[in-house]
């Protein structure tokens, strides 16, 4: 099992890219992974609960500072990817930063 979480400034727009990862594991042998999307100032309160934590785009200027704030491992989601909602490229990101 995994749990990726995802951070942007508020949480909403990364909230639909949630959604299509969770959908894109429907039915799969990963469909119980946790997948969630919160803002990068709830990072010290939940960021213990997850494996990986991946960046909206809009905030990757702030990459460096969250590599401070934990030991896990920590990316930018390709803004492509992100603004056309590819699940399965954000999920292959997070499987990549664990291996």
């Amino acid at each position: 099992m995994m749990n990726i979480l995802l951070v942007c400034a508020a949480g909403a727009s990364t909230g639909i890219l949630v959604k299509k990862m969770l959908k894109f594991l429907e039915g799969t042998d990963r469909a119980h992974w946790r997948i969630e999307a919160h803002p990068v100032n709830m990072l010290d309160k939940m960021e213990k609960e997850f494996d990986v934590v991946l960046l909206g785009p809009q905030i990757a200027y702030q990459l460096d500072h969250v590599k401070k704030q934990t030991e896990k491992p920590v990316d930018v989601i390709n803004a492509i990817d992100y603004g056309m909602g590819r699940a399965e490229n954000v999920i292959n990101q997070a499987i990549k930063l664990t291996e």
